[in-house]
């Protein structure tokens, strides 16, 4: 297929309203110079992520649906972080000569996947020529609330929505060829976690997803927050999947190493003044900088996580 008709093909698949689209007031969606949205007036709140071949994902360990829908995700994790709810997206791809419609399809099929248990509608991008596959997603999300970094107080409970170390896991499982169905699955289509963010929202004083390694993303928090966040060790392990302990076992790998610097979780990780008692409860805020590792008595610095360079 020519351009054209490929973007044509993607419409198709992407360009009926999603289950989002209600309120949001979508006057013109794909098809046009650009989109036309007519908001409901709450608060908006805007990310952007790109998803590249061979930097954040490998195309020869998922089929092209995961690949959208992987991206969607990831990008879409963004907003969930603020306590918002995502609403419309455009996706700007750059597709390599070897890429066929079928693949084509399977993404935009992935993309609309993510989109539709997201609950936001693809109203709009741009698809060009490169060397390298690339998926660059801007969300639109909305809020009555938003939640920011710098929010956290000496005294809050750090707590965490979602696996972490389980995708880290995946990577480790898929460049040995072993057979670890869970972690493989959570890289792939990592969790959609919207009704999770939207509870989240009503308590949280910070949060943020887990994209470069729990110890890293929490760094983020105390660095805005201005205060000293501490792990426990014990309380990440009681949170822990048996299988996925058993299984980092078998392959020699430490488990604790990848939930704390593995990332590829987007997992949510948010403080509480007062935790609920369903809540995973990993940790705790105090005076000071930076981030510990408690292990019963001891304390230790955290490790560092992924480094875009």
């Amino acid at each position: 297929m020519d351009e054209f008709a490929r973007i044509a093909r993607i419409a198709a698949i992407l360009g009926s309203p999603g289950p989002g689209s209600v309120g949001l007031g979508i006057e013109l969606g794909i098809g046009d110079d650009a989109a036309v949205l007519a908001p409901t007036g709450r608060k908006s709140v805007v990310t952007v992520d790109a998803a590249v071949d061979g930097v954040h994902f490998r195309r020869d360990w998922m089929t092209f649906e995961d690949v959208g829908y992987r991206a969607t995700v990831a990008a879409a994790s963004d907003v969930l972080a603020m306590g918002a709810t995502p609403r419309a997206a455009v996706a700007a791809w750059t597709v390599p000569a070897d890429l066929d419609d079928d693949a084509i399809a399977a993404i935009a099929r992935g993309q609309r996947a993510a989109a539709d248990l997201l609950g936001m509608s693809i109203v709009g991008g741009n698809l060009a020529s490169a060397p390298v596959l690339s998926i660059t997603t801007t969300v639109l999300g909305e809020a009555d609330r938003v939640v920011a970094r710098s929010g956290a107080r000496p005294g809050d409970a750090l707590v965490l929505v979602g696996p972490v170390g389980e995708a880290a896991l995946g990577i480790v499982a898929l460049s040995r060829g072993a057979e670890v169905e869970r972690a493989i699955l959570a890289y792939r289509r990592p969790p959609v976690l919207l009704a999770e963010s939207r509870a989240l929202a009503e308590v949280a004083t910070s949060m943020i997803d887990v994209s470069d390694g729990l110890a890293q993303d929490v760094g983020h928090l105390a660095e805005r927050s201005g205060a000293r966040f501490v792990i426990d060790a014990a309380a990440l392990a009681r949170v822990r999947a048996p299988s996925i302990e058993g299984a980092a076992r078998a392959l020699g790998v430490d488990i604790e190493a990848l939930e704390l610097a593995g990332g590829d979780d987007y997992a949510l990780v948010a403080t509480v003044a007062a935790p609920s008692s369903g809540m995973a409860v990993i940790g705790f805020v105090e005076g000071g900088a930076g981030v510990e590792i408690l292990r019963g008595e001891q304390r230790a610095a955290a490790p560092a996580g992924y480094v875009h360079r």
